[in-house]
């Protein structure tokens, strides 16, 4: 890097840092949720980016580590005003990844993983787990989870056939202390037999919305659906725009992955995903609203900024608040070495990308996700390495209270 092209970038990551000061959220102290162990290391990387929520005044982390020589599943509470989270594992004996969380009522919560190449669920809170409960014998992986009025539902990637095809059921949490149980599986694409990814979930009013990484044009789109009655999904259709193709060496498209959903008042849900539409510059991220339902998409609107889309973006996670700003954070290297950034954005075009801050430096920020709670305080969770190829820790910050919309 030329000292020129240096200079510019420590200004422009000193600009970021201080104008996260006069951002809507004021980021209290750094908390650890699960420290550093020599040959550890954790992972935050649950399907639609469900790996924190909150529950009244409990706030939920899981991830998966190999502490024990073999990866599992955990999750640590934090409840009221205890500075401190409290672990315990969520899965058994297998190898388990990819677990996820979200909210039920008065610090309960329901999660869900894949162990053993099999799709699990379980609910509990603080206090102690209700027995797990698999969804069905299939290979299963990729799980996800969203709460709304229409209940709590779980998709996943379930095996049909040769290829993973996204599959939703609606879940119901037993009471004191009994196992969940969950409706039949839905098939969100019945006759096709293409793989399927990673989906995400949003739980309208009047719908469950759920996309999805779809191969079915031979390289990777986001699809998304929608049903009403628990029963059938309406048609997918295509969430990232189509592109004419502008290389023969880059395969047959343009790739998006990862997507990410959230509700965005009754009837809209937001989305996020990786696009790798501009493919020299690796993956930038990009956003789109539906507004009716989760039937389409509307047009997609970059979230970074023009000086980020020189560099590749990761992890991006998305949450919006009560007043229905939509908050995305990510991590890219613009600055020398992983970091983490936010935007937010209410009807207008997503704001200037910044630094979170204590969530940026020489040590190595990576895979963040958040959440936010019934106040508009925003929780935050991602991973810190102090050095390359050197163990990980979870950490977590808390911003308890949304300033008036900017």
């Amino acid at each position: 890097m030329s000292c020129v092209n240096r200079f510019a970038v420590l200004l422009f990551a000193f600009a970021g840092v201080a104008a996260a000061d006069t951002a809507p959220w004021q980021f209290g102290t750094p908390v650890t949720v699960a420290d550093a162990r020599p040959g550890v290391f954790h992972h935050l990387e649950s399907a639609g980016r469900r790996s924190i929520a909150v529950s009244g005044d409990a706030v939920a982390v899981v991830w998966e580590d190999n502490r024990d020589g073999t990866p599992r599943a955990y999750v640590a509470f934090r409840t009221g005003a205890a500075s401190d989270f409290q672990g315990m594992r969520l899965s058994g004996e297998g190898e388990a990844y990819e677990p996820a969380v979200t909210g039920l009522e008065n610090g309960r919560f329901v999660f869900g993983w894949e162990e053993a190449g099999q799709a699990w669920v379980r609910s509990g809170g603080p206090l102690g787990l209700d027995p797990p409960v698999r969804l069905g014998r299939e290979a299963g992986a990729q799980v996800t989870l969203a709460r709304g009025e229409r209940g709590v539902y779980v998709a996943w990637a379930k095996q049909t056939g040769k290829v993973m095809a996204i599959h939703v059921a609606r879940l119901t949490p037993g009471r004191d202390g009994a196992p969940i149980t969950f409706s039949r599986p839905v098939i969100v694409t019945p006759q096709l037999q293409v793989e399927q990814l990673y989906p995400a979930l949003a739980v309208l009013k009047s719908a469950t919305v759920v996309a999805w990484e779809d191969r079915r044009h031979g390289h990777t789109v986001i699809y998304a659906a929608q049903s009403r009655d628990d029963r059938r999904f309406s048609a997918a259709r295509r969430v990232n725009e189509q592109l004419p193709r502008r290389s023969t060496t880059f395969g047959r498209g343009t790739g998006a992955a990862r997507v990410v959903l959230a509700r965005l008042g009754a009837e809209r849900a937001a989305a996020v995903w990786l696009d790798k539409r501009d493919f020299e510059g690796g993956y930038d991220i990009y956003a789109a609203v539906t507004t009716d339902a989760g039937r389409l998409f509307g047009k997609n609107l970059p979230v970074v900024d023009d000086f980020g889309r020189s560099f590749g973006q990761w992890h991006a996670a998305l949450a919006v608040d009560s007043q229905g700003r939509q908050v995305c954070v990510w991590d890219d290297d613009r600055d020398g070495s992983p970091d983490l950034w936010f935007s937010w954005r209410s009807d207008g075009p997503w704001t200037e990308n910044l630094g979170v801050p204590g969530a940026s430096g020489p040590e190595l920020e990576t895979s963040p996700v958040l959440a936010f709670d019934d106040q508009g305080g925003l929780h935050l969770a991602w991973i810190e390495q102090v050095a390359a190829g050197g163990p990980t820790r979870l950490r977590y910050r808390h911003a308890p209270v949304a300033q008036t919309r900017p």
